[in-house]
């Protein structure tokens, strides 16, 4: 019976160690210099002074996240309305579009989602991609602003991704 218990216990300590990993995965290390000194300080604070830390730095990232979501909803309005009044998309639209997918990345990654391509859109022509991208940030924004921090929206992830793919075939659209 003492074998037993002993296999056991032994067999449980093999899997708890295994599971444990000594190396912080790549998003947890500090990268400069100054977020290590960070961490040193951290660690010597009390429990309550770093979960409050922890607690400041999510809300500070979401209201980044929001305002990257007004400033995605700008500049797809103001790309559409210069395509309505010139029916042509000129230099600086395109580098508003480059900006709107770099923007509905940043969200699309807060929101714990990953890039998925999607050629269905492709068949739209620029006047409906223009469009459509306006409608999809006007869509992320009010779902970011209408939720908390806490609250994962399967919608932003999707409309994330939809701009995202508008903005890349609208690069690459004729003009």
């Amino acid at each position: 019976m003492k074998f037993w218990l002993l296999i056991i216990f032994l067999f449980a300590l093999a899997i708890s160690t295994a599971a444990q990993n000594p190396n912080p995965s790549p998003k947890t290390r500090p990268s400069t210099q100054e977020e290590l000194e960070q961490l040193e300080q951290e660690t010597s604070l009390p429990p309550e002074m770093r979960i409050r830390l922890a607690l400041e730095r999510a809300d500070n990232a979401h209201n980044k996240v929001l305002e990257d979501a007004q400033k995605l909803n700008d500049l797809s309005c103001s790309v559409a309305q210069h395509y309505e009044e010139k029916k042509k998309l000129s230099s600086e639209d395109l580098k508003n579009v480059g900006t709107i997918e770099k923007l509905a990345k940043r969200i699309l990654e807060f929101a714990g989602g990953s890039e998925e391509k999607d050629e269905t859109k492709k068949a739209l022509s620029l006047e409906e991609m223009v469009n459509r991208l306006r409608e999809v940030s006007l869509k992320i924004k009010d779902s970011l602003t209408a939720e908390t921090r806490h609250v994962i929206s399967a919608s932003v992830v999707f409309n994330s991704n939809e701009a995202i793919n508008l903005a890349q075939f609208i690069k690459k659209a004729p003009r």
